[in-house]
């Protein structure tokens, strides 16, 4: 199993740059190790997750390869994760999330903003 992954959201530019461009860059830091220790050696991509809402189910909305950011666009309200996913196909835990109440307007939980 994978441990969780730290999320960080980057806005490049002002609130009114992300309003008029209506995209975000979500950035993390791929897992290492396996939840034993052991080390992660077989990292096959990550998945980004939304919600609308948090009584929702999450929907996997992107996959990559095991790269560390990724554009959103057109960011939709909501909540935002990401999880690990090995070769075998078994997913990490949610990374902490980014909530977006507007797309201009983003708050951000257990993340951090740049300008």
């Amino acid at each position: 199993m994978l441990y969780r992954l730290a999320l960080v959201l980057l806005l490049w530019g002002t609130c009114a740059t992300v309003a008029l461009a209506n995209q975000m860059t979500l950035t993390w830091i791929n897992p290492t190790t396996n939840t034993d220790g052991s080390p992660l050696t077989d990292l096959a991509a990550i998945v980004v997750y939304w919600r609308a809402d948090p009584l929702l189910p999450w929907e996997g909305i992107g996959e990559v390869g095991p790269v560390t950011s990724v554009v959103i666009e057109p960011v939709l309200v909501g909540s935002y994760t990401v999880r690990a996913r090995n070769i075998p196909g078994i997913e990490s835990a949610n990374s902490n999330l980014v909530g977006v109440k507007r797309p201009h307007h983003p708050i951000i939980t257990d993340a951090v903003i740049r300008r």
